[in-house]
């Protein structure tokens, strides 16, 4: 049976009311709480309130719910719970990374890159020529360079399992899409316009095309096939951090290896000195 959004206001007192061994939470004691009349939390209760939404959050707070339970209370209300975006910078994300003992990075919403741990930087097979060259040229750390220009392609020879071009392409255009209007968007498109990158025009133009079955089912892949020159076939299980734990715009992804025990993986890890971190961009209070 559907719950609404009165009967959880009312389960979800009750239920404070039993974990609380002085029974303060009555209806008079929560309406107090919430900021309102007695009379009004009652309507809201029994269902009969004609417009609960300048109560939602006033109730959620006084509830004391988790940001985990908020999305759920406001969806009962038919509402959606707004993010709330921690302030984090670039050093924030240098202290996680460095903590990591897997490939790691963070980047933003337009594919710029903030920093990557040296598992990254290994595993992707960025030398110090090619660290030098992604921090380089007009357009900077952008991983869009790294996915289609030749001097990274023909260098970096580590891919992924059946990868295709056209999948990262829908992928940055769905992420990005909220951007368009932005100058950094427009620089990112115009600089692969301007050196007449056919490769990522390619991929831009089929990108706009109807998904096969294949490939729609394989945008957001959990696991994460990687054939390496050097150390064979890595299998990964790739995880992100939800966003709002981090920025409205920013992804901090880390690939956790499925077979740590595979000769591949403990000679890739042996190769590891230090927990080295490479920063590239801070992070913007907005992207414009």
């Amino acid at each position: 049976m559907k719950t609404n959004f009165g009967e959880l206001v009312k389960y979800l007192r009750k239920r404070m009311r039993d974990y609380d061994e002085d029974q303060t939470w009555t209806q008079k004691n929560l309406a107090q709480r919430a900021r309102m009349s007695e009379g009004t939390l009652k309507s809201i209760e029994n269902g009969s309130h004609s417009n609960i939404g300048p109560y939602v959050k006033l109730l959620a707070d006084a509830l004391q719910l988790s940001e985990f339970q908020k999305h759920h209370f406001y969806a009962v209300a038919g509402l959606i719970y707004p993010l709330q975006h921690s302030k984090v910078t670039q050093n924030d994300i240098v202290n996680i990374l460095a903590k990591l003992d897997c490939p790691a990075y963070a980047r933003t919403a337009l594919w710029d890159f903030i920093a990557f741990n040296d598992y990254h930087r290994q595993l992707w097979g960025y030398d110090d020529q090619m660290l030098s060259l992604l921090r380089k040229g007009d357009l900077g750390p952008n991983l869009l360079r790294v996915l289609f220009e030749d001097d990274f392609q023909n260098n970096l020879k580590v891919r992924r399992v059946e990868d295709k071009p056209k999948r990262a392409m829908k992928i940055f255009r769905g992420e990005s899409f909220q951007y368009v209007a932005t100058e950094r968007y427009k620089r990112i498109l115009s600089y692969f316009k301007n050196t007449k990158n056919t490769k990522f025009q390619d991929a831009w133009r089929q990108s706009e095309q109807e998904d096969d079955e294949d490939l729609a089912l394989s945008l957001d892949r959990t696991f994460v096939t990687i054939d390496h020159p050097k150390y064979g076939r890595l299998n990964f299980f790739s995880a992100k951090v939800p966003e709002r734990y981090v920025s409205g715009f920013v992804t901090v992804a880390v690939y956790h290896p499925l077979t740590s025990s595979s000769s591949g993986w403990q000679e890739f890890c042996q190769n590891i000195k230090v927990s080295q971190v490479h920063r590239f961009l801070d992070i913007p209070n907005e992207l414009t």
